[in-house]
C-alpha cells in the first residue's frame, strides 16, 4: 500500500500483489560427543555434551492482480454499507466523510485531482466534520444498520392471485406477503440497511440541531437512511455521493514528501480538527495538496531510516511513515480497512504453505 502510494505521488500506475504461495525448507541437524580419563588409582574422569541447530528458509511466491474485476472494485464508488462497517470498528464518521465523500446533501466535500489540484468548494463542510466530531465524541450519533420492510412490488397484489403455493414461494426467495388494509397483498423483504443514528438526547442539544439544520434533515426522526441517489425524501435520508478507493489513494498520495528531506509542514494543521477549521474558516477554493501532507506524512529519506516499520524502498530511496506519527499511521490503517472491505481476494490464488518434512 505505501509503495503503491509513492507511485502515485510520481505519477506511475498501482501495482498490485497476491500471494501465490509459501515453501519453507527447513534444517535440523545435531551432535553428541563424549570424553574421558581412566587412571589406575585415582577417581575416573568422564565428560560429554550434546548440541541441536535448526535453521528455516520461506520462500514467498507473489503473482500481479490485474484485470477487469479489480479496476471496476478500485475505480467504483465506495459502497454505504463499507462505511457503516468502518464506523462500526471505531472509526471517526469525520475521518470516513474526509476520505470518501463527494458530496453529502447538497455540500460538496472537494475534488481530487492530480492535474487541477484537490481543490475545496463549500466551506459547510469544514463546519460539517467539526459538527460530526463533537456529536460523536458525545455519543449523540453514529452509523449503524438498522432492519427494514422494503416493499418490491409497484403496485398491490390482488388477493385472488395470493394463495398457499405464492406464500411458500416468498418465503423461500427471504420476503413475506403483508397484508394491506384494503384487503391486497405487499410483497416485502426485511433488509438491514445503513442509517445516520441520532440518539433521543440529541433532539434537545444545540450542536444535534446545528447538525441537523446544515443538513437540512427532519428533526424530529432519529434514524436516517444513507442513500447514494436523491430519492426525493431529503429531510429523512441522507444522500452521499462517495469517491472511489483510486481517488482515495489520490488523495493520500499528496502526502509524500515532495523532495528529499522535506522540511515538516506547518505545525498549525497538523491534526484533523486543525484541518477542519482551516476548511470551515478560510472560505471556498482551498487548493488541499499541501494540507493533506500536515495530517499524513510519508518521509522521504537517501537513507535507510531506523526503528521504522512502515517503509518502502523505491528507486534506491526510502520511504516511510514514522512510527510516532499515529494520526498518520491511524489513517493509513483506515486505508487499509477500507481497501480489504472493497477489494474481493483472487478467486484464482489460493495461497498453500509446503513444508517438507524429512526423517
Amino acid at each position: 500500500m505505501i509503495l503503491n502510494l509513492v507511485r502515485l505521488s510520481f505519477d506511475l500506475p498501482t501495482q498490485w500483489m497476491s500471494v501465490a504461495s509459501i515453501n519453507v525448507n527447513t534444517t535440523v541437524g545435531g551432535s553428541v560427543s563424549t570424553g574421558g580419563t581412566f587412571r589406575e588409582r585415582d577417581s575416573d574422569i568422564a565428560n560429554s555434551g550434546a548440541s541441536v541447530n535448526f535453521s528455516y528458509t520461506p520462500n514467498i511466491t507473489f503473482v500481479p492482480r490485474q484485470g477487469e474485476q479489480l479496476s471496476q472494485e478500485i475505480m467504483a464508488p465506495i459502497p454505504l454499507r463499507n462505511l457503516e462497517a468502518m464506523a462500526s470498528a471505531g472509526w471517526p464518521l469525520s475521518w470516513l466523510l474526509f476520505m470518501t465523500c463527494e458530496s453529502i446533501q447538497d455540500i460538496p466535500s472537494f475534488d481530487v485531482n492530480k492535474g487541477f489540484g484537490t481543490v475545496a468548494h463549500d466551506p459547510r463542510f469544514g463546519n460539517l466534520l467539526l459538527l460530526c466530531d463533537e456529536l460523536e465524541t458525545r455519543q449523540m450519533i453514529s452509523f449503524s444498520r438498522v432492519p427494514v420492510l422494503i416493499d418490491w412490488n409497484p403496485s398491490p397484489i390482488p388477493k385472488s392471485q395470493v394463495d398457499l403455493k405464492a406464500v411458500v414461494d416468498a418465503r423461500r426467495e427471504g420476503g413475506k406477503l403483508r397484508l394491506r388494509p384494503d384487503g391486497n397483498y405487499d410483497y416485502v423483504i426485511l433488509e438491514t440497511i445503513p442509517v445516520l443514528a441520532m440518539y433521543p438526547r440529541a433532539l434537545q442539544d444545540p450542536a444535534a440541531r446545528a447538525f441537523t439544520k446544515l443538513l437540512e434533515l427532519n428533526f424530529v426522526a432519529t434514524n436516517f437512511p444513507l442513500v447514494s441517489a436523491t430519492d426525493g425524501l431529503r429531510s429523512l435520508s441522507i444522500d452521499i455521493k462517495t469517491r472511489s478507493l483510486a481517488a482515495v489513494l489520490r488523495l493520500l498520495s499528496f502526502g509524500v514528501d515532495h523532495t528529499v528531506n522535506a522540511p515538516s509542514p506547518s505545525r498549525q494543521l497538523d491534526t484533523q480538527i486543525e484541518a477542519w477549521q482551516s476548511l470551515r474558516h478560510e472560505g471556498p477554493n482551498i487548493d488541499l495538496r499541501d494540507r493533506v501532507r500536515a495530517v499524513f506524512r510519508i518521509h522521504w529519506s537517501r537513507k535507510r531510516p531506523e526503528n521504522q516499520d512502515l517503509m518502502v524502498q523505491f528507486r534506491g530511496d526510502y520511504f516511510w511513515i514514522d512510527s510516532k506519527d499515529q494520526t498518520s499511521i491511524q489513517i493509513f490503517s483506515l486505508v487499509r480497512d477500507l481497501f480489504d472491505l472493497q477489494v474481493t481476494a483472487a478467486k484464482d490464488v489460493r495461497p498453500i504453505l509446503t513444508i517438507p518434512v524429512s526423517h
